[in-house]
Parts: C-alpha cells; structure tokens; sequence
C-alpha cells in the first residue's frame, strides 16, 4: 500500500512539473514559436549591424521591413531605406545582455516589450555607446533576475528621458557607470529602484549634465557602498529627490539640494525654465513654446517650432511645440526654420513632395516604400505579390511577372527588366536576382550584366585562386588557361579555327588553311 500511494504521489508531481513546463513554454512563445521578440529602428543604408559582433547569441530570425531574412543576416543586415524596422526573434531564453547592442551608432529606437528577460542576470553594457539611441520601451520587461547594471547606458547621448519604473533592481548589486555621460538626460524617476545590494554606483551619473528632474527616493546606501564621482558634472540647477543622508551629504558639498516638490513628478507636469519652477501648463507666465515638458518664450537653440498648435493637456488650449529634428508628418524647412507638413502619405519626409514625388522617407500604414528612380521614393498601396512600373511609370501589382520583367527580386516582391539595373540585387541567376552570385556560381570578368554561371561558358575558363570565369585567347572555345599569341592553351578552337601543334609541341587554335601551311622563322 504503501509503495502504491508513494508511486501515485511521485506521478503527480511529476506530471505537475510538465504541467507548468507546458504552460512556461506555452506562455513564452507567440504563435510563431519564438520565445522574445526586439524591434528596433535602424538608420542608414548599407551593411548595419543590429548586434554587436560579440554578443554571443544569434537571433532565428530576422525580419527587415516586413520581410524575413532567415538566415541571411544575423548580426549584420543590408539595409534598403534611410529608416528601416527590424525585428529581432529568438527561439531560445536569453541569460545574458552583455554588450548586446555595445557601439551601434545607427540604432536610433528600441522596443523591449516582447523581449523575456526573466533570466537575464547580466545586462553590462548592454546600450553601451549606442550614441544615436533616441527611445528605448522596456514596456513590463521582468529584470528581477539582473544583477549587474554596469554602463548599461554609458554615453547614449540622445536619449532624453527612460522609464525604468517597471525595472526589479532587487538582486543588482552593481550600478557603476550607468547613466555616465548621458549628456541630454533630463528627466530620470529610480523612485522604484531597490538598492539594497547594490554596492557600487560610482560615475553613476557622471556628466549627466542636463538632468532637470531625478528622484531618488528609494535609494538606501549601504555602509561601504562606493560612490566615487557618482554625482560629478550634473546641474546644480537639478529638482532631485533623496531620503538618503548619504546621498544628501555628498549633494549638498556639490551645492545641491534637497529641492523635490511632487508636483514635479505627476503626468503633464512642466518646467518654466526662466523661473526654475513646475507649473500645470506652458502657457503660464508668458510662455509661447514647449519642448520636452519644459517651456520656453522662444524655441531654444537647436529647435524649430511646429507651424500646427497642439492641445495643452491641462489647460485645453492650443500650445506651439519645439522639436529637434523631423516629427511624424513634418519636414524641417531649414531655409525659413520652420517644420512643414510631408505629402499625405509620408509618415517622415525630406521635403514637401506631390503626386508624382513623395519624397518619403517612412510611409503611412498599409503603405509601403518603393523606389521608382533614382531620386524618387514613393509611398504606394503594397502589392500582395510581385510589382513594376509599367510604360507610364504607374505602379502594377502580378502573380506572374510579365516577360518584359521576366527578372524577381524575390525579397523585394519586385519584377525587373535586368537585374544589373537594381541598386543592390545586380546579379542574375536562373532570371533571380541577387546581392552577390549564390554559392557555386561565379561571374565573368568585364560582365556587366553581372550575370553568375555554375560552369564554363563557351569562351571562358575558371580562374580558381580569383573565384571568377575569364576570357580565353581569342581563337578558343574552350580553354585551360587564358593563353596568349604563342600559347593559346585552347581545348577546343572556335569555328574557322582548327588545332595545329608546331615544332614546339605546342597546340594552338590557327586560321584554317585551305591547302597548304608552315611555321617561318
């Protein structure tokens, strides 16, 4: 009886424990079986990368644009477009960020929110450098497993405020670094920050030299805790918040103070730069014109201001906004410093655009980016299938692509006449077109239709050592070296040519003699 019970009780803890393994996997992955998703904005075209060489774990999958790139690019991607979206997917937990995106200059946004952070023990570094880095969203990123936060966000420059309030610091035991030198950071709330493990925050906000706002009211230094130049180079001007004596002393031997209302800490809430104090709306006192919650009489140096008025949350009156740089829907007209509405279906332009020239840089929803020529970015309704433009440049969506634009472009969706004539995808194979030759085909020299073969066309040989075909002495048809005029090193000779071995014992392809011929001299 007793093994029985033992043996049945045994079998429900085991089948409990693949219960909950089924619903942690069920809960981990979406419906396409990958456990954490990074979305990301990245600039620029070319080769990118989008994860530092020496992060040691490569994405499943990588979609750029809407398309997947399998295993084309893991690290580095070809980018098409000035701005393009980036989805990272990975089908395995992640235990470690350190370094990830370390030194990316060309990410200028990040999305966490679908990223399962739940193991993660190590995010040192993990925006390190990341100097063009404008927006992270952690979203309810789950980091109570995280105990080291060195440089986590050493030198990003551009960023101007992070919401950490979903961050679990329980187990952190080491801050060092981690807003060091973010220069523009104006808005910091670590009301939330467990740092009662925490045994190092030296240079933790070293340089932050902007900071305007920083609560620190949970923050509880343990005896011995280095705080070596943690507070050095920041405004004296900053409204902070502190319960704790330490943090108090070192702050005031800096001239700075104990100066947190809570007032400034509530949604909607701005600062009057003239008068150093938080007031419901911008429009009090005077001012004209806000730029990241704090107002001003006039946009400050470096900013522009919106020619659309937009509502004041608290006052419900119409409020001219600052920016400095392009905001959705708007161009900055440089020449007149004023921003200027993009063509309807720009989400981001360069310039004011028409029918025929949008002049997009990022489309609408359910619009996609297509280049039409060389100076021409359009923003069309998106093709199910394949595209061209037809004899009066009009966009023409097919399942088929016509024999005019008998060439695919398959990541492209696009039909094309030659595949040379593309920016990227030059080469042809088999009438697909791609970035290089696809493995076991090789060009020809001076081919500049760039056309890639798996063996010898008539004419040519392989050039091992290059990895490329190229041209026979003129009389051969077939080759095993190029030759020259003593030695053609023919196979096979072309028509009117045939073999004639001289005194040298040298083959080579002559002029067809109709009766008689000799070697000279």
């Amino acid at each position: 009886m007793f093994k029985e019970s033992h043996l049945f009780q045994t079998f429900i803890f085991l089948l409990k424990i693949a219960l909950v393994d089924l619903i942690t996997i069920k809960n981990f992955r979406n419906l396409n079986n990958y456990i954490s998703e990074i979305h990301l904005v990245v600039k620029g075209k070319g080769n990118k990368q989008i994860l530092y060489s020496g992060f040691n774990t490569d994405p499943s999958e990588v979609i750029v644009n809407g398309l997947s790139k399998g295993d084309s690019c893991k690290k580095t991607c070809y980018l098409e477009q000035v701005i393009n979206n980036v989805t990272l997917k990975f089908d395995k937990i992640i235990k470690s960020c350190d370094n990830m995106f370390y030194n990316l200059e060309n990410i200028i946004e990040i999305d966490l929110s679908y990223f399962n952070a739940s193991e993660v023990t190590d995010m040192k570094g993990m925006f390190n450098h990341c100097k063009n880095l404008e927006k992270i969203n952690f979203g309810n990123i789950n980091t109570s497993s995280v105990e080291n936060m060195y440089l986590l966000f050493y030198n990003c420059q551009k960023l101007t405020s992070i919401d950490l309030s979903n961050f679990d610091t329980s187990k952190v035991n080491n801050m060092r670094s981690m807003f060091n030198s973010c220069t523009n950071l104006k808005f910091l709330d670590l009301s939330n920050f467990d740092t009662l493990n925490v045994n190092d925050i030296q240079y933790m906000f070293y340089k932050c030299q902007s900071l305007i706002y920083l609560n620190l009211n949970s923050f509880h230094l343990s005896d011995g805790i280095n705080t070596y130049n943690a507070f050095n180079f920041i405004s004296s001007l900053v409204k902070i918040c502190a319960n704790d004596e330490k943090i108090k002393t070192i702050l005031s031997q800096k001239g700075i103070y104990n100066n947190c209302s809570d007032i400034c800490f509530k949604p909607n809430i701005k600062l009057d730069i003239i008068n150093n104090k938080c007031i419901n709306s911008c429009l009090e006192n005077g001012n004209k014109y806000e730029l990241d919650n704090i107002c001003y009489k006039v946009c400050p140096e470096g900013s522009f201001p919106s020619p659309v008025k937009e509502l004041d949350n608290n006052n419900f009156e119409n409020i001219a906004k600052c920016y400095v740089k392009a905001h959705e829907g708007y161009y900055l007209d440089i020449n007149n410093k004023i921003y200027k509405k993009c063509y309807i279906n720009c989400k981001y332009c360069h310039g004011e655009g028409n029918e025929t020239i949008n002049n997009c840089i990022e489309c609408n929803d359910n619009l996609t980016l297509i280049n039409n020529s060389m100076y021409n970015t359009n923003c069309y309704e998106k093709c199910n299938y394949y595209y061209y433009f037809d004899e009066t440049n009009n966009l023409q969506c097919t399942e088929i692509c016509p024999n005019k634009y008998g060439k695919i472009i398959k990541e492209k969706n696009k039909c094309i006449d030659k595949c040379y004539k593309d920016d990227i995808y030059k080469y042809e194979f088999n009438n697909n077109c791609y970035i290089n030759c696809p493995n076991g085909t090789y060009e020809l020299e001076n081919n500049e239709e760039k056309i890639c073969y798996e063996t010898n066309p008539d004419g040519y040989y392989f050039d091992n050592d290059n990895k490329i075909f190229k041209i026979c002495y003129e009389t051969c048809n077939k080759c095993n070296i190029g030759g020259n005029i003593t030695n053609h090193n023919c196979l096979e000779c072309k028509d009117n040519y045939i073999f004639h071995k001289n005194n040298l014992n040298i083959t080579n392809c002559y002029i067809n003699c109709e009766n008689y011929y000799y070697f000279d001299e």
